[in-house]
Formats: structure tokens, C-alpha cells, sequence
């Protein structure tokens, strides 16, 4: 999962996908979110977002991936982190009503369609938010 943030009217775009064992797509979404104003706390955001979503979707075994080292980093390892343990706390508090997760830094490379997701809302104005299954028709040269 992704997000794309304007500092200027504190709007930002997140986007998720989620993949079987052999990477096929099988959902994706996007959301927009306005009044944001840090880009913490707009990552702390998308992925309370992200983990209500996959629990509203009855996903009990996830693997959760991401951009943010610090993000990441408090989550897994919280007393390393202590200046970022709001974070953790928040995120933590989501996940524990999934049954298996982990959670894992990605490079934005390998996580790139959820970056283009989340660009749509800020670069295109699209802020509609939704969930779908597969991929956005308009990526086919990146997943299909």
C-alpha cells in the first residue's frame, strides 16, 4: 500500500492491492483523504485504512508491505522506535483484530502499481474512492 500526499491543500491518495501466492492481483482499491495535516499522520492513515479494509474484507492472513522504514520499523520493533510509538500504537491497535499478519519495507519500485493507484487521486483529481477486483483496465502494461 501507497500513499501520495499534497502539502499544499493536505489532500493525499492511498491505494492498496491484494495478491495471491503467485502475485495475481485479485483486489484493488483507492481512497482519498483530505485535512491531512503531516505526512505521518497521513501514513498512519492509510494504513489504519488498509488494515480495516482487509479486515472488513475477512482477510485473516495477510502480509501488509510498504514504503515507510520508520513506519515499519516502530510497528515491528516498537522500543527502537520510541518517537514514533504514536504511530505504532495506532496501527498496532488496528491489527490486532487480524489473525496473521506481517508486515514488511519494500522498495517503492516493487510496489509501484499501488503508487500509480494512489497518484490518480492527487496528479488526476480522482479523489472517488472504491474497491475492485484485478487491477485498475488503465495498468495492463504493468500487470497484465
Amino acid at each position: 500500500m501507497l500513499l501520495r500526499r499534497t502539502p499544499l491543500n493536505q489532500r493525499c491518495g492511498a491505494a492498496w492491492l491484494v495478491r495471491d501466492h503467485k502475485g495475481v492481483v485479485l483486489l484493488h482499491s483507492r481512497c482519498s483523504f483530505t485535512n491531512i495535516p503531516s505526512l505521518r499522520e497521513a501514513q498512519v492513515q492509510v494504513w489504519v485504512w488498509a488494515i480495516e479494509s482487509m479486515r472488513s474484507l475477512h482477510f485473516s492472513k495477510i502480509v501488509f508491505v510498504g514504503d515507510s522504514k520508520e513506519l515499519v520499523g516502530a510497528v515491528i520493533r516498537p522500543p527502537a522506535w520510541p518517537s514514533f510509538r504514536w504511530m505504532s500504537n495506532r496501527i498496532l491497535s488496528s491489527l490486532q483484530y487480524i489473525p496473521e499478519w506481517k508486515l514488511e519495507k519494500a522498495d517503492r519500485s516493487l510496489i509501484c502499481g499501488a503508487y500509480r493507484i494512489s497518484q490518480s487521486v492527487v496528479v488526476w483529481d480522482l479523489p472517488q474512492s472504491y474497491v475492485a477486483t484485478s487491477y485498475p483496465s488503465w495498468m495492463v502494461d504493468l500487470f497484465g
